[in-house]
């Protein structure tokens, strides 16, 4: 009411008076007690009803000599008192009022200790997480049941870490997303819902990473070792646990291409990698090098090979571009070719392969999708009709799949088909229909039994049951929103990976939670006919 002010000061003959004038931060616990913390680690609670100042020392001596910078409350009571150079403590209470004091400070000889003594903040979300912010060592989250520190810090070779190490402060929103602010690198963002999508990429200087960003084609075989296929940059072995990479090119092997296209083990181990003009390569794990067969050694009708498959009987096919349907004669070592010069093949522009429960082959081209019998050497094509709006939609076959209820469905360059196989019709679905984009590079169905196509604009999660499409794009940790043809891959474990140009992502469909906060909305100007 007066507007005035009542001052605290030290006082040197005054033991009960405030313990230094040089005050960093004043805060309120959930008891109303009011704590101060000085520029000389000092630690004092002000005693509201007497006016006068209880200090706290940890073993009668002060908080270290540097300055206290923050201090907060966790949901247990306990506070957290954060020091320039002297590291972190934890104060809490005995059931008789006694303080109690835990330090933790960087030790070069615990990886599980703080990655640094110089301390900005600390802030409990809401999930009760201990957020530790240091200055050029990055955060630090608090392990409470094993009493040890987990670190995050920038990595030039990780865009999805800090972009600085030096923490400021930190925030939570009504939804649950953490804010960082930093000191030379803006603000950091880690959302509460998100981060679904792992993203691996080349990175230039790292030895271990991908080889090359466009990545065509993945695989994991009987002995658990996951190969990745890549345009430029050879074959990949992957290491889920290091998650570094492994390289096979034409400078370090004999790999024929580093335009790697299709990989897949048939059911006597072998491991098969079919290229861009170099052919179709048998790897021999012995002695890790590659045996080729070729248009000239082996009588493949082409050398670039896009797509490979076992079927039940153990007949390997190839599928070419320009050179149609192979498969291999394991005594001779040769193939023998369909093409649309010796059968009813559409077309020879082959890029999909896909085998049914009742062992026919579904081979997609460029002019339509082929129902192949192996037994009859039959063709029955399927192609667009502009007079027939339930025949195949136009365009290019990218990605075949038979789902778990046998439903047949086909990615086109013009959209996604339903294969109806008793009344032979489909039903076509459309960027009107909710598709970001008609370019259906592959399908993946999840347990759920939603599809998960890849297209040129991001990815797009389908629900049969309900037609629904959800989409994501870069904004959710995609690698971009161009993905490649035949480039998909769902591990035994239920994970789905897709590849792009720029790396490729790896998800668990079971694990993504969607955001359930509606934002409030906030009218901001309303006007008629442009006037207020």
């Amino acid at each position: 009411e007066n507007e005035s002010f009542i001052h605290y000061q030290y006082e040197k003959n005054n033991p009960n008076s405030l313990s230094s004038n040089d005050v960093y931060v004043v805060f309120e616990d959930s008891r109303n007690n009011l704590w101060i913390g000085s520029g000389h680690g000092d630690l004092d609670l002000f005693d509201r009803e007497n006016e006068v100042f209880h200090h706290y020392y940890d073993k009668n001596k002060k908080l270290g000599n540097d300055e206290i910078w923050d201090i907060t409350e966790d949901g247990d009571g306990n506070l957290w008192i954060s020091t320039y150079k002297n590291g972190l403590y934890k104060m809490s209470f005995t059931d008789k009022g006694e303080s109690e004091f835990i330090h933790y400070t960087h030790d070069v000889n615990d990886v599980n200790s703080l990655s640094g003594n110089a301390i900005f903040t600390v802030f409990e979300d809401s999930k009760g997480r201990i957020w530790v912010c240091t200055e050029n060592e990055g955060l630090n989250i608090f392990d409470r049941e094993n009493d040890k520190f987990i670190h995050y810090r920038s990595d030039a070779f990780d865009d999805n870490s800090l972009n600085n190490n030096s923490i400021w402060s930190i925030y939570e929103d009504k939804t649950g997303n953490l804010w960082f602010g930093t000191h030379a690198g803006g603000i950091n963002l880690l959302p509460k819902y998100g981060g679904y999508f792992s993203h691996y990429k080349h990175y230039p200087g790292n030895k271990n990473s991908l080889s090359n960003n466009s990545v065509t084609s993945f695989y994991k075989d009987s002995r658990h070792n996951f190969w990745i296929g890549t345009d430029g940059g050879g074959l990949n072995l992957f290491n889920r646990e290091s998650e570094t990479f492994i390289h096979y090119d034409s400078q370090n092997s004999n790999l024929s291409s580093d335009a790697v296209l299709s990989i897949f083990e048939d059911s006597m181990g072998n491991l098969w990698i079919g290229t861009w003009k170099g052919g179709l390569n048998l790897f021999d794990r012995e002695h890790r090098n590659f045996i080729q067969y070729t248009k000239e050694n082996s009588g493949l009708s082409s050398n670039t090979i896009w797509s490979i498959l076992e079927d039940k009987r153990g007949v390997l096919w190839v599928g070419a571009f320009f050179g149609g349907l192979s498969y291999f004669d394991r005594n001779r070592k040769t193939f023998i070719n369909y093409t649309p010069e010796n059968s009813n093949l559409s077309d020879n522009f082959i890029k999909v392969i896909a085998a049914d429960l009742y062992g026919n082959l579904w081979v997609g081209g460029a002019l339509g999708l082929n129902l192949f019998n192996p037994e009859t050497e039959t063709f029955i094509i399927y192609k667009h009709d502009e007079n027939n709006d339930k025949s195949l939609s136009k365009g290019y076959v990218l990605s075949i799949l038979e789902a778990g209820d046998s439903t047949l469905w086909i990615g086109t360059t013009g959209g996604l088909n339903k294969f109806d196989r008793e009344k032979q019709s489909f039903t076509h679905y459309y960027v009107k229909d909710g598709l970001p984009n008609n370019v259906i590079k592959g399908i993946r169905e999840d347990e759920q039994g939603n599809l998960w196509l890849s297209t040129n604009r991001g990815l797009s999660k389908f629900n049969p049951e309900t037609e629904i499409f959800k989409n994501y794009d870069t904004s959710d940790g995609l690698q971009d929103n161009e993905f490649y043809q035949c480039s998909h891959y769902k591990s035994s474990d239920g994970e789905i990976f897709f590849g792009g140009v720029n790396g490729f992502n790896a998800f668990s469909p079971k694990d993504i939670i969607y955001n359930p906060e509606i934002p409030p909305i906030v009218i901001t100007d309303f006007q008629i006919f442009n006037k207020p």
